[in-house]
């Protein structure tokens, strides 16, 4: 108990000292102000990253809204439909797209008679493990966004998301009205 209170008395007698609390207090300023910088510039360069993805992905879309044949989209149901000529074109196109903007997924989807989501032309090369062909169906975690679109709402990406299919940002947007 004496050993606490001559503890108690020394540190008293530091924290007296002026140029002991202007140290302290220096410390704690530089700490608040590197913290403080730190969250401003993640803010601005989280913020300009989104928007630099916002813009990337509406210049894709402006440029297959524009190149794309989408009467095509309407025979596109099933797996066979990859043998015709009309989907090989569309999905080396959607592909290119895809590798020269840096784009990971890059697809087209419709809705069946019965409601369900299903892919119609995918931009990832045809051996990649994650292709989905023509008829496939979409994953539940995908389709909140493709319902939005449905609905004839525009998802811009907001925030980076984390998925099975790993960290990205998603946009998602009505192509045509089938």
């Amino acid at each position: 108990m004496d050993k606490i209170r001559k503890m108690r008395k020394k540190i008293r007698k530091y924290a007296d000292r002026v140029d002991v609390q202007v140290s302290v207090l220096s410390c704690l300023l530089v700490v608040c102000a590197c913290v403080c910088i730190f969250i401003f510039n993640y803010v601005i360069t989280y913020n300009s990253m989104i928007s630099s993805l916002t813009k990337r992905s509406e210049a894709v879309y402006e440029f297959l809204d524009k190149s794309l044949d989408k009467k095509s989209f309407v025979t596109l149901k099933e797996k066979n439909d990859m043998e015709t000529e009309t989907y090989q074109e569309m999905q080396q196109m959607m592909q290119t797209i895809r590798e020269t903007s840096h784009i990971r997924y890059l697809y087209t989807a419709s809705q069946t008679p019965d409601g369900t989501y299903i892919y119609l032309v995918d931009g990832l090369s045809l051996n990649s493990p994650d292709f989905r062909n023509p008829g496939d169906k979409i994953e539940a975690e995908n389709l909140p966004d493709i319902k939005k679109a449905y609905e004839g709402k525009t998802v811009l990406p907001q925030k980076i998301l984390s998925t099975s299919w790993g960290k990205f940002s998603s946009h998602t947007t009505q192509f045509m009205n089938m």
